[in-house]
């Protein structure tokens, strides 16, 4: 709540040997970690576009709103996984004009160096849960969806006519097998 607490912690983590996590957890979540190996094996190609939703049922928080409360996990597993610089961002508090429920919405468009264009969707209050992201690259697209309690993973990738063909599920240590196309 402080920065004098904030040093007191890295300084406790130091003297433990513990990585100090604050709040972006899901960097070590197994499916972030499957698609930084995707990324990191070259199977989807060059990355092109990032995508984040997480609209969460329920009530409207307010707390600061969708942007505060959950874009920070989907803007830190972009930086995570793109630590590029970011060059332009353009935010809107409205919901996607092919959405038609309501709720408390945010979303932005972010453009990085080399081309990354990402978005982000957010939104609290809504009827569904959806927690999906998905790097679209130029041989394929990885896509991580939360939605469901387990997660889920999927890798499609181009064939030699550019059709996306779907590989069967595979965790990141069975990725070690293929082989970029």
């Amino acid at each position: 709540l402080s920065s004098k607490q904030a040093h007191a912690l890295v300084i406790a983590a130091k003297q433990n040997s513990r990585v100090l996590v604050v709040g972006h957890q899901m960097l070590y979540h197994w499916g972030v970690q499957w698609l930084r190996t995707v990324l990191g094996l070259g199977l989807i190609g060059e990355p092109l576009r990032f995508s984040a939703t997480r609209h969460n049922q329920g009530e409207v928080r307010e707390d600061g709103g969708p942007w505060w409360s959950l874009a920070p996990h989907d803007v830190s597993i972009l930086r995570y996984l793109f630590p590029r610089a970011v060059l332009q961002v353009e935010l809107t508090d409205t919901a996607p004009v092919d959405i038609v429920e309501s709720g408390d919405w945010a979303r932005a468009v972010v453009r990085l160096e080399g081309g990354l264009s990402a978005s982000i969707s957010v939104a609290s209050g809504c009827t569904t849960r959806a927690r999906r992201l998905t790097v679209e690259g130029s041989a394929g697209v990885a896509v991580f969806d939360e939605s469901i309690a387990a997660g889920q993973v999927e890798l499609y990738r181009r064939d030699a006519r550019g059709v996306l063909r779907t590989e069967p599920p595979c965790g990141a240590k069975k990725l070690q097998g293929f082989r970029p196309l």
